[in-house]
């Protein structure tokens, strides 16, 4: 099931067929007027396509020069705003949505995206409001009434959320959230034998579902059917080990079946796991405010208590790589590793780590294994190309960093490595088009603008390389070695 962002997001494709619903451009407009409009809708269809390819910062640097040039269109104020979705920045999602809304006839997509975004801010309420006028556009679409439904189930109207997820099951009889959703409604409304149904249904869609089994054994547990109760826990419990209310529930459907000794084993489980999960909450409690030292208390107890909890190890890999203590971080991610060595995430999160310590040779290694399960994994081929560029291979390097710019081509630092290597090749124009790209992503990379003035010096650039210096100047005015490299400048100007 995608989210709503997601949903939300993919939007942008139809617009880029149908176009957003806005106010024809007037009669005859003069030539400038026209040629603006132009390169306004341009920019719009290049914006839509940054989204399509999942570019949204890209994108909104491009639907931002769109609506400079026809801000009085709905369509690019659209994108834009699902650009700001993608990027998390609702607030500005929200504006840029309401702003189409005052340009142009109202749109199911609209009104979806709009919702989403108020959905995001917690404002459940009002986003029901308008997923309730997208209906009204479009009443046969299942999702609107699935995103109807979770939003009125969060701001507590289950009476609406039930009849929103019944619509839903009667658009399409294999939405399994759906009938989880209307489910968990009946057990709320003491429709007992109905939810039970529903849950069962659920498990037929989806087997795996976890909640559902676990929904389903306390439902048991209320209408005195133990036995059931634990055999659809016990399930559960294979589906997750780890659950701590799962260990709990069963512990009391087996003492409520006579099963004592079981039941003593269970409700051991759930005290282990009930306890370490406090620990690492407490600890994700002090890393929020910056209490680095007590996080890593927290987790540490918490892995004292339950040794197989791979979040704790996570978090305190990296929190110790962010404290620049990467000795200390390798050991956590190496056991991290044990408990889920088929992650790639964890394989780069660890050569990160070697990198840090000076390890490249370990590093190489360990981005190696990564790609072996994730060939494509941009993260990995970036870890890939800097250990070769550390270890002095720079043919390698460059293989592994223009394959990460073929599957991720926003990647600022992967265009900066890449820049840093043709310099030191000599190979000058090349070099300042990789910085030039790494800018242009990523405006406030100060390394970036720096190694551009040295791409523009060597190539006698020096106009360019004054303004690529001061820049680095408005960054951080303490930067002694561009503010010297000015001062030289001075004479060549």
């Amino acid at each position: 099931m995608c989210s709503l962002l997601e949903k939300a997001t993919s939007i942008a494709v139809l617009l880029l067929i149908t176009g957003c619903s806005q106010r024809e451009p007037a009669a005859n407009p003069d030539a400038a007027t026209e040629k603006l409009r132009r390169q306004g809708l341009l920019l719009t269809g290049r914006g839509v396509l940054f989204l399509q390819q999942g570019r949204p910062q890209r994108a909104l640097s491009t639907l931002e020069e769109a609506v400079e040039k026809i801000p009085a269109m709905a369509e690019p104020h659209f994108n834009m705003g699902l650009a700001y979705g993608s990027l998390g920045r609702h607030a500005e999602a929200i504006a840029a949505f309401e702003r189409a809304l005052e340009l142009g006839p109202p749109s199911a997509e609209l009104y979806l995206a709009l919702g989403s975004s108020l959905r995001a801010q917690r404002r459940d309420r009002e986003a029901a409001n308008l997923f309730a006028r997208a209906i009204e556009l479009a009443p046969e679409r299942p999702e609107y009434h699935y995103f109807r439904g979770e939003a009125l189930r969060a701001s507590a109207d289950f009476t609406g959320a039930l009849a929103a997820f019944e619509e839903v099951v009667r658009l399409d009889s294999s939405h399994v959230e759906a009938y989880y959703y209307l489910s968990d409604m009946l057990a709320r409304s003491n429709r007992l034998v109905e939810a039970e149904e529903g849950y069962r249904r659920v498990l037929k869609l989806a087997p795996d579902h976890l909640a559902a089994h676990l929904d389903l054994g306390r439902l048991y547990g209320q209408l005195g059917r133990h036995q059931d109760a634990a055999d659809v826990l016990r399930r559960a419990i294979d589906l997750d080990p780890k659950s701590a209310s799962t260990h709990y529930l069963l512990g009391q459907a087996y003492q409520q079946t006579g099963r004592q000794r079981e039941a003593e084993v269970e409700l051991a489980a759930f005290r282990r796991l009930s306890t370490a999960q406090k620990h690492f909450d407490q600890g994700a409690i002090f890393a929020k405010r910056g209490e680095w030292e007590q996080a890593i208390t927290s987790w540490t107890q918490a892995v004292e208590i339950d040794t197989s909890l791979l979040d704790a190890y996570l978090s305190m890999g990296q929190t110790l790589m962010r404290q620049k203590m990467p000795e200390k971080a390798i050991p956590r991610l190496q056991q991290a590793l044990r408990l889920d060595a088929g992650d790639p995430d964890i394989h780069c999160m660890l050569g990160e780590a070697l990198l840090m310590a000076d390890d490249p040779k370990a590093a190489l290694l360990t981005f190696i294994e990564a790609l072996s399960l994730m060939p494509t994994s941009a993260q990995a081929l970036y870890g890939l190309g800097r250990s070769h560029l550390v270890l002095g291979n720079l043919p390698e390097a460059i293989v592994a960093l223009r394959q990460v710019l073929d599957s991720d081509p926003d990647h600022s630092r992967a265009y900066f490595y890449l820049g840093t290597i043709y310099l030191q090749q000599g190979k000058y124009r090349q070099a300042r088009a990789c910085f030039d790209q790494s800018v242009a992503i990523d405006p406030s990379f100060l390394r970036a603008h720096y190694s551009l003035g040295l791409a523009l010096l060597k190539e006698e650039a020096y106009a360019e390389a004054k303004i690529a210096l001061e820049t680095v100047l408005k960054l951080n005015p303490s930067h002694l070695k561009a503010r010297e490299m000015l001062e030289q400048l001075e004479p060549s100007l």
